[in-house]
């Protein structure tokens, strides 16, 4: 499908209104968002970490995995993590909720500590109006529902804790970056004041703990037990089974079965071919063998041979004597006595006669039996290797199928030996680290100190505007792409020439713009024709030349009120004014023209007819109207309603179906084509009708 600049344009413009309320609607909401929405403040802190020498950890063999780590960025770590530990979050949130914690030094309460619970707790009212309205919200059904207990109100604030901590490691400098972010400056300072407070205080007493190692051992001597079973059982399945790969055996079975398939057909092609040499062959040797039969007579009778020699030698006699001596001498009668005692005597003497048939091979017959007997042969060779290659392919596919069965308890096992070596190389790592951790607190490297002082920022982090602005264009861009691409696929309507050519498969004669509401309907009648003058020329030019009783024009609508009446008055005036041809127009549509039994004064030519006929004149009229006039111009109305014009389908051989661009469903237009030529209204044409012109005048020139 062809689509160019005008057509985007087109449907930018035609669903301007549409995209300006989702423009205002997005920028509402990203407005909302940046204005209503919680901001969050950071407050930041450097934290010093004192290594000493920089040694390398203990190199061990665990689970067939060399871990080996610098004690220097495994206690960089291992600080993160005590940072970041729960116990160090329950310390903290135990401070601020005003609970005794036993065993560490508690901080001077004061009025920061309790502007930290306020807004904690949710006694501190929230931000914006929308933040309060929720919170409200929130806190009414809290009150209409079961209140949180102590514990559950100290998880809440563990949670909170945790989820707003950052703590980035900077291996280069040997400290911690923290950073805790909070919907207000000072609070976010406070927090994270009594969070390095509890973590110095922790990081000391975590190092200390030696039942953390021997617990990490046990389990990792567990993980390594169970990973040997997994691949004992692995190695047995791999050996009773005969699977050794997930795929590549099964990948070499599949490329076996091919190449096997493939031979087969090509050993049913070969007996094939030499079957039909076959019967070639033995048709042609049967068809010699009429050509090597060869049949004999021979007569045997000595006597009877005499008696024909002297038979002979008479007859000669006689020829001769005849010359000597007239037929009626003595010697000539007793020549023929003679002649005709021996032919008695050879009469009596019956020939012996011997029929032979006999047998010979000619060269093109020898040549086809030796041609006969290799393609006998080659055929044989053939169905044997057939025979082979079936047997091959069958037990190919027993093999994939018994492959396929064993493939599946591999892939169990596999999986299974899978996470158990994943899970003794976790319990390792985790021993190696508690290992080192041993080492670090045997070195007494255990000085923490902090560089810079939680900072207390009152811009805030976020919501950023560089990076609300960006995701709001995004959002515009991609939002404006995807909701005209969504008005063009959902839009079932008939919007213009080409979609009318396409998805209807009819002509597009005629394209009228839209029209204001008019007063006097007659005269914006008139004025419609004058200003249209160029439409209607294109539609008396799809008209057919008219025969011997001149023109039937019928105009139908898809849908009733679609301005068959207008345009079928402004075609009749047209004809009338330029033709110069005596027109009557007849108007059955549901809102006629207020023109009945108008003459028009164009010298009579014009001739209206209302609305307010009855059926059962229609025809009457029209035969009438047939013979007063030129052209008849009729505008029926909607199609469904013009059951009433079928008796004179069969002499309208033009039909133009209006269609009201926009409005007019796709569907109700091609229902109407197809009830028109259903009916006999044949070489049906479209008018589209109020066709509006989306891309303004000014940018028309650029297009």
């Amino acid at each position: 499908m062809e689509f160019t600049i005008r057509d985007l344009l087109s449907t930018v413009f035609r669903h301007a209104r549409g995209l300006l309320l989702f423009w205002v609607f997005l920028l509402v909401a990203v407005l909302i968002f940046y204005t209503q929405t919680r901001k969050l403040y950071e407050s930041d802190a450097k934290i010093l970490v004192s290594l000493g020498s920089e040694v390398q950890g203990s190199a061990e063999y665990l689970n067939e995995k060399n871990l080996q780590l610098t004690q220097r960025e495994q206690q960089i770590h291992d600080e993160q993590q005590i940072l970041q530990s729960h116990e160090v979050l329950v310390t903290t949130a135990k401070w601020i909720l005003g609970e005794p914690t036993p065993g560490f030094s508690e901080p001077t309460r004061d009025w920061r500590i309790e502007e930290a619970r306020r807004y904690v707790t949710g006694e501190q009212p929230e931000q914006t109006l929308l933040l309060k309205g929720i919170h409200d919200v929130t806190w009414l059904v809290g009150k209409l529902s079961t209140p949180k207990t102590h514990d559950e109100q100290l998880e809440d604030t563990v949670r909170v804790l945790s989820k707003d901590l950052k703590v980035n490691p900077i291996f280069d400098s040997d400290a911690l970056d923290v950073t805790f972010r909070y919907r207000d400056p000072r609070v976010a300072q406070t927090i994270l004041t009594l969070l390095i407070t509890s973590y110095l205080d922790h990081h000391i007493d975590i190092f200390q703990n030696p039942a953390e190692a021997n617990l990490l051992k046990t389990q990792y001597d567990q993980s390594v037990e169970h990973y040997h079973d997994r691949l004992a059982q692995f190695s047995a399945y791999m050996t009773s089974h005969g699977v050794y790969s997930d795929d590549s055996q099964m990948t070499t079975l599949m490329e076996q079965g091919e190449k096997l398939s493939q031979a087969l057909n090509q050993a049913l092609a070969d007996e094939s071919s030499d079957r039909a040499k076959l019967n070639s062959l033995t048709g042609i040797d049967q068809s010699l063998q009429q050509y090597e039969k060869y049949s004999s007579i021979d007569v045997r009778n000595k006597q009877r041979d005499d008696l024909l020699s002297k038979l002979n030698n008479a007859t000669l006699e006689q020829k001769a004597l005849l010359s000597r001596h007239p037929e009626g001498s003595r010697a000539y009668q007793e020549e023929e006595t003679k002649l005709a005692e021996i032919r008695r005597l050879v009469g009596q003497e019956p020939a012996t006669v011997t029929d032979q048939t006999e047998q010979r091979r000619t060269k093109a017959s020898e040549l086809a039996q030796s041609e006969i007997i290799g393609s006998t042969e080659a055929e044989r060779g053939d169905q044997a290797r057939v025979d082979q290659l079936r047997r091959d392919l069958r037990q190919n596919e027993a093999s994939l199928k018994g492959y396929a069965a064993g493939l599946q308890g591999f892939d169990s096992l596999k999986l299974d030996l899978d996470l158990a070596k994943q899970e003794s190389e976790q319990m390792a790592k985790a021993y190696v680290d508690s290992h080192l951790k041993d080492l670090t607190s045997q070195k007494a490297i255990t000085d923490v100190s902090l560089i810079d002082e939680p900072t207390w920022d009152f811009r805030a982090a976020s919501p950023k505007k560089a990076t609300v602005a960006a995701v709001a264009g995004a959002l515009l861009l991609l939002g404006s792409i995807a909701f005209l691409v969504a008005g063009a696929a959902l839009d079932e309507t008939v919007t213009n020439p080409r979609a009318v050519k396409m998805r209807l498969g009819s002509e597009v004669v005629g394209n009228f713009p839209v029209l204001r509401d008019r007063d006097d309907e007659l005269e914006f009648a008139d004025r419609f024709e004058r200003d249209q003058r160029g439409e209607f020329a294109r539609i008396f030019r799809s008209i057919p030349n008219r025969g011997l009783q001149g023109r039937v024009i019928v105009f139908a609508e898809s849908n009733s009120g679609e301005g068959a009446s207008l345009i079928a008055y402004g075609l009749a005036q047209y004809l009338s004014n330029h033709a110069r041809e005596k027109t009557a127009f007849i108007d059955r549509t549901v809102r006629p023209l207020p023109c009945e039994g108008v003459t028009r004064p164009a010298a009579d030519r014009l001739t209206v007819v209302g609305w307010s006929m009855a059926s059962n004149d229609a025809l009457a009229l029209f035969t009438h109207a047939r013979r007063e006039n030129t052209n008849i111009v009729i505008a029926s109305g909607a199609v469904k309603d013009a059951t009433d014009l079928l008796a004179i389908s069969g002499v309208a051989p033009t039909t133009f179906l209006i269609v009201e661009a926009g409005k007019t469903r796709r569907a109700a237009a091609r229902f109407s084509i197809d009830t028109l030529e259903r009916h006999g209204f044949h070489n049906v044409r479209v008018v589209l009708n109020k066709r509006k012109m989306y891309i303004p005048n000014w940018m028309m020139r650029f297009v």
